[in-house]
């Protein structure tokens, strides 16, 4: 059985150095030992197997969208998910993001 990906999109970044996207890249493999990027056209791939996804590393996606203000709208398939349920509240500072 394949394994069930996180696939997030960020599309249209901008960085304002070199040393704010190498932050950036540095960043991504601090959600998941399992994580892996691309690159495709003005888009950055992040792909997260579900199972390796923790709240740590969920939280630390929540601060890169908020820090990089992109949005995580590819969160919503996990709404639903009892272990997720957290990060729907509506008074926390990546809500905005989602």
């Amino acid at each position: 059985m394949a394994q069930r990906m996180l696939e997030i999109c960020v599309k249209q970044q901008k960085f304002f150095s070199q040393v704010d996207e190498d932050f950036f890249f540095s960043w991504i493999p601090k959600i998941s030992d399992a994580v892996t990027f691309e690159g495709v056209h003005d888009e950055i791939w992040i792909y997260v197997p579900r199972s390796s996804l923790r709240k740590t590393g969920l939280r630390e996606l929540l601060a890169m969208a908020s820090r990089y203000n992109f949005t995580l709208e590819d969160l919503r398939c996990l709404k639903g998910i009892k272990k997720y349920d957290w990060i729907w509240d509506e008074k926390k500072f990546w809500y905005r993001h989602l």
